[in-house]
């Protein structure tokens, strides 16, 4: 019976993937949009709807949720319904995670090779290796939430360190989509270049983190 109960989850995220992939027969900007309804309030939840479908089948990409945004609402309303859908995408599979119970770390690890290696910088720094797993990128955003919650970090860490992790890609990318139709103005190239930069800047974080690990 407890087996069945932590089955429970891994069923639901699979209802998930199915609904959304015959419900959502274009997962593109233009498709999102042409989903969306008028009412503003109506667009919003939908928005919200879509960063929890991505949160838990894995398989969406979830820059053209953002980007999405970014098209839809003005930019201060887009980076607030973005934001506010990273951190339902952040609490779903993390609440998976957590019920799942520690057996499931080491399913992931066998699955992901790199998070042994990964696991090997957390040390007991909840908020800082929160951030860590957001910036690298390494591994993707929901199978990072499951490893959190499986490893029991407390919520109040986690959620901060992966919400200052998200922000500047969140930021990016909704600029990016605030101006897709303009490819040419200096706000789009600003955002494709910041994003570039990100990467960058992550790769540099990693290595480096790795390095000071090896070094300790």
């Amino acid at each position: 019976m407890k087996w069945l109960i932590r089955l429970l989850p891994l069923v639901g995220m699979v209802a998930v993937i199915v609904i959304a992939a015959t419900q959502v027969e274009d997962w593109s900007v233009e498709g999102l949009l042409r989903m969306t309804p008028r009412n503003p309030w109506a667009a919003v939840g939908l928005m919200l709807l879509f960063f929890a479908f991505k949160s838990l089948s894995f398989v969406f990409p979830i820059l053209v949720i953002q980007m999405a945004s970014g098209l839809l609402f003005p930019l201060p309303a887009a980076l607030a319904v973005n934001l506010a859908g990273m951190l339902i995408s952040a609490l779903l599979p993390y609440g998976i995670g957590r019920f799942s119970g520690g057996g499931a770390v080491e399913k992931l690890v066998e699955k992901y090779p790199k998070l042994q290696k990964l696991t090997g910088l957390y040390q007991g720094r909840e908020l800082f290796f929160s951030y860590l797993l957001r910036v690298v990128g390494v591994p993707p955003m929901d199978v990072a939430s499951l490893l959190l919650g499986a490893m029991k970090l407390r919520p109040v860490p986690y959620l901060l360190g992966s919400m200052l992790g998200f922000l500047p890609m969140t930021v990016a990318a909704t600029v990016m989509g605030a101006n897709i139709s303009r490819p040419g103005s200096p706000a789009f190239i600003l955002s494709v270049t910041a994003w570039v930069a990100i990467i960058v800047i992550s790769i540099l974080i990693y290595r480096h983190a790795s390095k000071a690990k090896k070094a300790s």
